[in-house]
């Protein structure tokens, strides 16, 4: 669930970007990084993972206005995808309050994306148990390849409950930026509708 500072009058959310090994998740940080105002943005960061997580990722904070008078904080986290990465993922996944799958469509990698679309699901749907669903998006990256898997037979193994997706060339920033706004609205969606029940329960 988002953090709400009352005092500060902030809202903070941690937005995973998931997907298999070199998809394209940090590419997706950098130029976000890069384009952002720079008074809108923090530094981009490797963090290493601790003893017996096995992976580093990158992490970027970034202001991206108001919602009813408080300042939105997106904190976005590009999950390690490697093999041995698992815990860390998990944990990443856990504290979510959005994630974008970040799938490569190179033919080579698409066994690696049903994997971890697998795994997504599985935390997602252990989540759901304890609270809302989380808002995802789905991003098919490296579109410019010759040998790029039809995004229908994306669309049809990865995405079947036909979640907002887009095509995308991360690298040259097509589509990024069209991703990250997508998950923006639903998660301000989901910000205000939580503030209204928070307000209702204190004023029954």
């Amino acid at each position: 669930m988002a953090l709400v500072n009352d005092r500060l009058s902030a809202i903070q959310c941690r937005i995973v970007f998931d997907g298999p090994a070199a998809s394209g998740k940090s590419t997706n940080l950098r130029v976000i990084h890069a384009r952002a105002p720079r008074e809108a943005r923090g530094e981009l960061t490797t963090i290493n993972g601790s003893p017996g997580w096995s992976g580093d990722f990158e992490f970027l904070a970034l202001q991206v206005g108001e919602v009813e008078g408080y300042r939105l904080f997106y904190h976005l986290y590009a999950a390690p995808g490697g093999p041995g990465a698992e815990r860390c993922r998990v944990a990443l996944l856990w504290a979510a309050d959005g994630v974008v799958f970040v799938a490569d469509s190179h033919r080579a990698c698409f066994h690696a994306n049903l994997q971890r679309s697998a795994e997504l699901r599985q935390v997602l749907a252990a989540r759901r148990t304890n609270g809302a669903g989380v808002p995802l998006v789905f991003q098919y990256n490296k579109r410019d390849l010759p040998e790029a898997v039809p995004v229908p037979l994306l669309e049809a193994r990865l995405n079947p409950d036909r979640l907002p997706s887009f095509e995308a060339v991360a690298v040259s920033g097509e589509g990024v930026f069209p991703t990250l706004q997508a998950l923006s609205d639903l998660l301000i969606r989901q910000v205000r509708m939580l503030r209204e029940e928070s307000i209702r329960a204190s004023n029954p």
